[in-house]
């Protein structure tokens, strides 16, 4: 992926990602299920985290979790199973 999207959540560390739009949703998406979250058994808390990845990736367009390649300047999905861990 040559350019991400303001759906899109974009995985690294400092300001570019933590300022980026799709990051805030992501962020308020977790905020908004914390509390649900702390309250659960680790198997449940797996299907919290899979359905905020969900509800990033069912956003129009489509939401995609991205991990930069800086050696080839472009930007990699990291799949479901990293976003959930995220």
């Amino acid at each position: 992926v040559s350019e991400y999207s303001s759906t899109d959540v974009l995985c690294g560390r400092g300001g570019g990602t933590n300022h980026h739009t799709g990051n805030n949703h992501w962020r308020a998406l977790v905020a908004a299920n914390k509390r649900l979250y702390i309250s659960l058994p680790k198997k449940q808390k797996v299907l919290v985290a899979k359905s905020i990845v969900h509800a990033i990736r069912v956003q129009t367009p489509g939401g995609r979790f991205l991990q930069k390649d800086h050696e080839l300047n472009v930007w990699n999905d990291i799949g479901d199973q990293k976003a959930t861990e995220k």
